[in-house]
């Protein structure tokens, strides 16, 4: 049965909750020209051993209920969260939803790694997505060499794309997005040198009219920045310790498919959990638990439950 993401009650939930606000910083993207990336630190009192860098989905930015997540982890102290808006989201710079190339996208995610170990040396630092920030950081790590190492691999609700044929609906492309193919073929035809301007991707907020800051579109080369070009074979290449929350009530993807996929094609490093009574957006709400575990216990990868 299709089931629709509920932004409204999702949104009405995010009003009725009180969340610490972190420390908003801003770093200067590689490239020219440069642009400002804008993050916020989430800081425990007390000492910390790990710091995580998560990425929000699609058309969001880190307040849609991603300082929630980060509030929620630092509470009990040991770990550390650094919150970026991609560029073209949120408060960085750059055209809203747009990415020049999605080198630039990755390029980006070197610079803040970088930057939070030089600020905190001897910390392990650890990336982690949700939804289309899990396709990116899967990109990220496997269709090139990092210029940054990473310590580990956390993702939620994990969106990879319309080659996995893992969305609820059966559709090509998922209930959220609606996409306009020809700005594609141009740009694949093209070598990338066309196209990668053109808005390819709408996003469906459904009936929740007003979802403040959040973006309408996607250029090309946003688009092709988050979307795994062979999920299959990309989860195949992690070599780093990667955990899985798969929200057991997700209106997106069928998790159960997924499960079925990641257990063909997973590497070793890459263990997955279903998360009970969590949809695709209040697993933020809900997962602080689960990364807790998943970054501060020793649990051997290699599979589900």
């Amino acid at each position: 049965m299709s089931k629709t993401i509920d932004f409204v009650g999702f949104l009405s939930r995010l009003s009725g909750e009180k969340v610490m606000s972190g420390l908003k910083r801003k770093i200067s993207s590689s490239g020219t020209p440069s642009v400002e990336l804008a993050f916020e630190l989430h800081l425990p009192n007390n000492s910390f051993s790990d710091l995580l860098i998560f990425y929000h989905g699609g058309g969001a930015h880190r307040r849609a209920g991603y300082d929630r997540l980060g509030d929620a982890l630092v509470r009990d102290g040991g770990i550390a969260v650094c919150l970026p808006d991609l560029r073209g989201h949120g408060a960085s710079g750059g055209r809203r939803g747009h990415a020049p190339t999605p080198d630039a996208i990755w390029d980006d995610v070197d610079r803040l790694v970088g930057a939070m170990r030089r600020e905190f040396p001897g910390t392990r630092v650890h990336l982690g997505g949700h939804s289309s920030g899990a396709g990116m950081l899967l990109n990220h790590l496997t269709r090139r060499r990092p210029a940054e190492p990473v310590d580990g691999l956390v993702l939620l609700a994990p969106e990879l794309g319309f080659r996995s044929g893992l969305y609820r609906d059966h559709s090509t492309f998922g209930s959220f997005a609606r996409v306009s193919t020809w700005p594609f073929l141009l740009s694949a035809f093209s070598g990338g040198h066309l196209g990668a301007g053109i808005e390819a991707v709408r996003f469906d907020y459904g009936n929740a009219e007003n979802v403040e800051g959040c973006l309408a579109s996607y250029t090309v080369g946003m688009a092709n920045a988050v979307t795994p070009t062979d999920p299959a074979r990309q989860l195949g290449r992690l070599s780093v310790p990667t955990t899985i929350g798969l929200p057991e009530n997700d209106e997106l993807i069928d998790v159960e498919r997924l499960e079925a996929f990641l257990a063909r094609h997973a590497a070793k490093e890459v263990r997955w959990e279903r998360l009970p009574g969590l949809g695709h957006l209040d697993v933020l709400l809900g997962a602080a638990p689960f990364i807790r575990s998943a970054l501060l216990l020793d649990s051997p990868p290699g599979g589900g439950q």
